[in-house]
């Protein structure tokens, strides 16, 4: 698998959602602000790991794995960064980045900025419809109630 199939299948992923299942826009800006976390994940990881000391080839390759691994692990409070590393990326740093690397504030900090920029990009989409959907709602005058029909019926005749 390319590095690049990884994100761009999780981004796929998105589409295989069944119409309706989060609400009409909604289900847009949820797309958005995912396809905009993958990205800046992407960026950041690579530029945090490339500050740390890692070799840039081996900093692109780990930012395009699939992120959905990684933003797991950081919720459940586990760094995987050691481990996609691994033992032989490791020993070539000194000690003291490595430390930083496999400690617990690492990848959160990471994810701050992409994880929030996701999130401003969601919500700004939602209010904007909520806006719309408003205005819509104001434009279209006073309370509407719907006429009761007279049903006339015919006598039938003798």
């Amino acid at each position: 698998m390319s590095p690049e199939a990884g994100r761009g299948h999780a981004v796929a992923r998105l589409g295989d959602l069944e119409p309706g299942v989060l609400g009409g826009d909604h289900e847009f800006a949820a797309a958005a602000g995912a396809f905009v976390l993958l990205e800046l994940l992407a960026r950041a990881l690579s530029s945090g790991l490339i500050a740390q000391g890692v070799a840039p080839g081996t900093a692109q390759q780990i930012s395009h794995l699939p992120p959905i691994s990684i933003l797991f692990a950081s919720f459940l409070g586990y760094n995987p960064i050691g481990h996609l590393l691994g033992a032989d990326a490791l020993l070539h740093l000194p000690a003291a980045k490595v430390a930083v690397l496999t400690g617990r504030g690492f990848l959160p900090g990471l994810l701050t900025g992409p994880f929030r920029a996701g999130l401003h990009i969601a919500f700004a989409f939602s209010i904007g419809c909520c806006l719309i959907a408003a205005a819509a709602s104001w434009s279209r005058g006073g309370r509407y109630v719907a006429a009761e029909h007279e049903l006339t019926s015919k006598q039938p005749s003798d």
